[in-house]
Parts: C-alpha cells; sequence; structure tokens
C-alpha cells in the first residue's frame, strides 16, 4: 500500500513539473488565454489603457509580445526569455503589407516581421488578419531562434465617439452649406464599423484601423436628393482617400501622405490625449453606446414577454440621458454617475398599451440600480451588488 501511495506521489510530482512554465509575468499569461479564445473585450480595452499597440504571442514554445510604437518593445516566453527594448522604428516594405522592427539586445540580435496576412492560432483556431515571426539573432549562429505566431492590432478607443465637421481641406465649413447639419462620423472602432452623416445622406461601412492608419472600405449611404450635393459629394470623395489619422485633444484629422484632407471635432467630449485619461473617464466612456435587454431580475429575456422587441437604451454619457424603447413605448430619462455608482430616472414613457408586456418592470429594475460594471460586452446594473438588468451591446 505504501509502495502505490508513493508511486502516485511521484507521478503527481512529474505532471506539476512538466507543466511548470517557469518564470511568467502577468501580461503574458492575460496573452496567452485571450490567443486561447478568451472574451476580447476587456482584454482589449486594458491593453489600450496600458497605451499597447499591437501584440502577438504564438505556441510550441508559448511567447508574447506588445508593442507601443515609439515606446517599448517586449517579448517574453513561458520557459523565461525576456527581451524589454526600447523604442524601436519599424521599417515598412515599399510593396507590401509588412513592417520589420529590428534591434541590438543583450541578447544579440532581435527582429519581429509583422505581415498583413491571415493567421490561425494553431491552438485556438481563432483568425487574427496578421502573421508575426519573431528572430533572434541571425539565421545560421548556433543560437538562432525564431518564433511563428498570430498578432492583432489594439483598438483605439478615443475614436469611438460622434465627430463633427470642422473643415474640409483647407476651408472651414458652415451649417449653412450643408442641407440638413454638418457631416458627422461615429466609430464602433472594436467592431470594425463607422456611421453617420455627409450633410444629407446617412452614410455606413466598415473601417479597417491599425495604429494611426485607417481605411473607410464601401461606405454605403441613402439615396436623398438636396441641394448643394457637391459638398457632400466632395467629403465622400475626401473620406475615401483617407490613410491616416491622428487625434489631438478634442479633434480628429483624417490625412494621406500628400495633405490634412479633414479636420473633425468632439464638441461634447473634452477628452484628452490617451496618456493623460482618467480610469474613470474611460470606463464612463464605454458606457455610452447601445444596450439591448439580456436579462431582468434573473430571468432571460424574450420577445414574447416585450411585444414589439426588447426593451433596448442608448446612453448618452455627456448629456447623461437614457432614451429608448421599453419593448411598447419609447422612453427617456436622466442620470447621474460617479465612478461605479449610478442613479437612473426619473424614467419617462410614451402611454400606448401593449398586452403582455413587461415593460414597467423593466423601467423598475433601471431606476432601481445603484451600480453598474461592464464585462463580457454587457452592461450590468446592480442592486446592492445583485444584478437587476443585464443588457448587452448592440453590434
Amino acid at each position: 500500500m505504501k509502495k502505490i501511495i508513493l508511486i502516485l506521489i511521484l507521478i503527481t510530482l512529474v505532471f506539476i513539473l512538466a507543466e511548470s512554465p517557469g518564470k511568467v509575468t502577468a501580461g503574458e499569461l492575460d496573452i496567452n488565454n485571450f490567443m486561447r479564445g478568451k472574451d476580447t473585450t476587456d482584454f482589449l480595452y486594458n491593453m489600450f489603457k496600458k497605451g499597447i499597440d499591437f501584440y502577438a504571442a504564438g505556441n510550441e514554445p508559448s511567447w508574447s509580445v506588445n508593442l507601443a510604437v515609439n515606446q517599448f518593445l517586449r517579448f517574453n516566453t513561458l520557459s523565461g526569455t525576456e527581451i524589454n527594448l526600447g523604442s524601436v522604428k519599424g521599417e515598412k516594405a515599399m510593396d507590401a503589407n509588412i513592417i520589420r522592427y529590428a534591434s541590438k539586445s543583450e541578447s544579440g540580435f532581435f527582429s519581429m516581421t509583422i505581415s498583413g496576412q491571415k493567421c490561425v492560432d494553431n491552438m485556438s483556431g481563432e483568425e487574427f488578419d496578421y502573421k508575426v515571426i519573431i528572430e533572434i539573432n541571425n539565421p545560421g549562429e548556433a543560437d538562432y531562434r525564431k518564433y511563428e505566431g498570430c498578432g492583432r492590432y489594439v483598438p483605439d478607443y478615443r475614436l469611438n465617439r460622434t465627430w463633427i465637421l470642422k473643415k474640409l481641406g483647407d476651408s472651414v465649413v458652415s451649417e449653412s452649406d450643408y442641407m440638413k447639419s454638418l457631416p458627422e462620423l461615429s466609430f464602433d472602432i472594436e467592431a470594425g464599423r463607422f456611421s453617420g452623416s455627409g450633410g444629407c445622406n446617412r452614410i455606413t461601412g466598415k473601417v479597417i484601423s491599425a495604429y494611426n492608419i485607417i481605411k473607410f472600405e464601401n461606405p454605403a449611404s441613402t439615396m436623398m436628393f438636396c441641394p448643394g450635393m457637391e459638398k457632400e459629394k466632395s467629403f465622400l470623395d475626401a473620406l475615401s482617400r483617407t490613410t491616416q489619422y491622428q487625434i489631438v485633444r478634442n479633434e480628429l484629422y483624417l490625412t494621406n501622405p500628400d495633405n490634412i484632407l479633414m479636420v473633425f471635432q468632439d464638441t461634447v467630449s473634452e477628452l484628452k490625449e490617451r496618456n493623460v485619461l482618467s480610469e474613470d473617464s474611460l470606463r464612463e466612456y464605454r458606457l455610452h453606446d447601445i444596450w439591448v435587454l439580456d436579462s431582468l431580475y434573473g430571468v432571460k429575456a424574450g420577445t414574447e414577454n416585450f411585444g414589439k422587441t426588447l426593451p433596448q437604451i442608448e446612453v448618452n454619457i455627456a448629456e447623461l440621458k437614457i432614451t429608448g424603447t421599453g419593448g411598447c413605448n419609447r422612453i427617456f430619462g436622466n442620470f447621474k454617475i460617479s465612478g461605479s455608482m449610478i442613479k437612473i430616472g426619473p424614467m419617462s414613457s410614451t402611454r400606448m398599451y401593449c398586452e403582455g408586456v413587461n415593460e414597467s418592470e423593466f423601467l423598475t429594475g433601471l431606476q432601481e440600480a445603484d451600480s453598474w460594471k461592464i464585462e463580457n460586452n454587457r452592461l450590468y446594473l446592480l442592486k446592492e451588488g445583485i444584478p437587476v438588468v443585464i443588457l448587452k451591446k448592440v453590434d
């Protein structure tokens, strides 16, 4: 019996030793967990807050890299290799979507090549837009090491606002130049979507961004005719020629290598540059979105309980207003917020009657909440720490 117990202990120790990864940083574990299919929203947002512009990871052996452009490049492996470089200048290929960072380090020559091509993580099966090759020392040398994996640019959450056109080319624009209103753009940068107005027609489409690079793809618009359509055409033409962007305080510059094409301003939010944003400002701006009911008092929401559609709210963090629908009637009201604390209401609604609708219960839940948090693309409204209303982000 003692021999059997001893054998079991030895087997257990072998497994523990075999699985011990050596020196691992918290950042490495986050990245490697993410590459294995974990939730992306909080991970990406936390990377953004840390100033990370690009990250990558790979397997066999496990490794990770964080890049903050013009600041640092950090490479780690689960076996304990750590390479921390300062600012490393990237060299772009002339005829391909490839950029290479190279530098001398204590471990020798280090290079990272980022190629714009589809890459599938061989453990999670997740698809990425960039293939990454890390090389330490030169091929043919005895200590040459090569690591391959996949990477992704971190969304620039500063873009997620409504931007009003200020200048088109060298000309300051005026509302009188457009039939309805000044052209504007709104972004959901994590989803890769934009929407807005050209001054007459509504527009929507796909946006691709990577650090300070941006491209608007296949914008679709309504087909309404307005006097002075040449102004809208000039706006859309400038949008199609945009290749880069820069945010300076509350202004967005859309440019290409030749010109500053457009300047927008955020007239509501006075958000500053990323490195001086407060934690509360960033958290609160995530609340500024459209949310649809997921569950109410612990019960999964279904359209059968809400007449026309599931309740949906739009939270305007700049004006501290909530609008939307309770499933039947339009609803609207104000709210106050301080950190994780929130007070919603009073809420008002139109007076249409819909049979079998739990609209009043939804409004009660909103107004009972005393705190909030966002996790996994869901907004939790809590009362004394217990969720009363859970809403999910609208795609």
